[in-house]
């Protein structure tokens, strides 16, 4: 069967592969289905549409983000190709369920869960009925299969189609994925995979790791998991067979974070690692705030984090803080409490993005309880920021932290974040970055339209 699998445009310029739909596409070309892969950033639109009258089925990717700008996406495949059967998946669908037919009107089935292995069913002709894991229409009536149990062993996986796109084009085209899932229970968290723990194993991500370096001559690897560690004796064994490879022009980057307090308990992973090429790790601070770390049940301290940091610099590790403004308990007057500490502890690379809820998530509830959604609940994925410079303005707010000082807080933080980047690494660093047009557009937007000045006072607008 001819399947294109498509990921929407991303428009802060995400720039990894397309991982998701790429892992799709290899359990569909093992069992001889022919895919093509668009990534909507990269392709014109002329591949785009071929892709399209090609396919029997099209899938698309979705993160809640991107909803808005797939409205027009989905209907552009319908008129391209009415009898293509279009399927959606990813954490949106997942989230809203049935209510994603109602947004994207045209729509067939929706995946509520890992895709890989209903896609390929849905493709073989099994009956709809008995695809688990399934949202399909019947007229006006919305069905909801079975949960699907989730894949294991995940070695059952074969390695994401890197031959299905131009793995060039990418900045980082070294992206993977070790491992799903992750057992901790921050109030924030989108918990597709509930918080179970499912790894490659060491053999696999070597293989995959191999494969990537000599076929596709990746030299800097990045993990992209929810959290890499949670098996530390995998995390060390993955460590020595890289070692007996004795690559000396790899780096390693952990792009979506390790925990800190992971980091203070293990200080020798970060030591082995180092010394195989670990080059950068992000961390998942959220807030340096205590009672803000315990309402969102982050299960981390201010010391943790303290700590972590001075190890990662013992061993010159490049390490990004990911920051939030707005969690639980927190008020604007932390603001000055996270600038002292930034400065106190030498931190010069962070960033800062609005609290956001999301459905079936302890957040969501605790909004309901202790906030109020600035949208009705039905129109909030059209609402939802990016973590930029860009459509930022809180879907939610409390009494003791309203909108207007969400964003007050969000753009003090942003400014003070892009003063010691600055006072870091020097204005000529800034103007050679190969991102500096794309960072000032962002921030001449922000400033000159003053989204906050023009909304300050206002309700929000749909």
């Amino acid at each position: 069967m001819q399947i294109t699998l498509i990921m929407p445009a991303y428009p802060h310029g995400l720039d990894t592969p397309p991982l998701g739909i790429m892992y799709i596409s290899a359990v569909l070309k093992q069992h001889g289905h022919t895919v093509r892969l668009v990534r909507c950033n990269k392709d014109k639109k002329e591949v785009l549409h071929e892709a399209i009258k090609q396919a029997e089925i099209v899938g698309v990717s979705l993160t809640s983000q991107v909803v808005v700008g797939a409205v027009d996406l989905v209907k552009d495949i319908r008129t391209i190709s009415p009898r293509a059967k279009i399927i959606v998946g990813g954490p949106h669908a997942y989230l809203f369920e049935n209510e994603v037919f109602k947004q994207l009107p045209q729509i067939d089935y929706a995946c509520m869960c890992e895709g890989e292995y209903a896609m390929l069913e849905l493709a073989n002709g099994q009956s709809i009925e008995k695809i688990d894991g399934l949202l399909w229409r019947d007229g006006d009536v919305v069905h909801k299969n079975k949960q699907r149990d989730l894949i294991e062993p995940l070695d059952k996986l074969p390695m994401p189609d890197r031959d299905g796109i131009r793995l060039g084009n990418y900045t980082l085209p070294g992206s993977m994925l070790t491992s799903r899932g992750c057992p901790f229970r921050c109030a924030y968290c989108v918990r597709i995979f509930d918080r179970k723990y499912r790894a490659h194993s060491p053999e696999y991500v070597m293989n995959e790791m191999d494969t990537m370096y000599h076929k596709y001559s990746v030299r800097d690897f990045v993990m992209s998991d929810d959290n890499f560690a949670v098996d530390v004796n995998r995390a060390y064994k993955l460590a020595d067979m890289i070692e007996k490879k004795n690559w000396k022009d790899i780096t390693i980057g952990f792009g979506n974070g390790l925990r800190v307090d992971l980091i203070m308990r293990h200080p020798d992973l970060i030591k082995r690692y180092a010394g195989i090429g670990l080059k950068s790790v992000s961390l998942g601070v959220e807030s340096v705030i205590e009672d803000v770390l315990d309402a969102t049940m982050k299960d981390i301290t201010r010391d943790q984090i303290n700590g972590a940091i001075s190890i990662l610099k013992k061993h010159n590790i490049n390490y990004f803080v990911y920051l939030q403004v707005g969690l639980p308990n927190d008020k604007y007057e932390n603001l000055r409490t996270t600038k002292e500490w930034a400065k106190k502890e030498g931190i010069t690379n962070f960033s800062s993005a609005l609290t956001t809820p999301y459905p079936k998530t302890p957040l969501w509830e605790y909004v309901e309880k202790h906030g109020r959604f600035l949208y009705p609940k039905s129109e909030i994925h059209k609402h939802y920021p990016w973590h930029n410079l860009m459509n930022v303005f809180p879907v939610w707010d409390t009494k003791e932290f309203p909108a207007e000082k969400r964003m007050r807080a969000l753009t003090e933080l942003r400014y003070y974040a892009a003063r010691r980047l600055v006072g870091s690494i020097g204005i000529l660093a800034i103007l050679r970055h190969p991102a500096f047009f794309e960072w000032f557009i962002k921030w001449l937007r922000y400033a000159v339209l003053g989204r906050m000045l023009r909304l300050k006072g206002r309700s929000p607008k749909p």
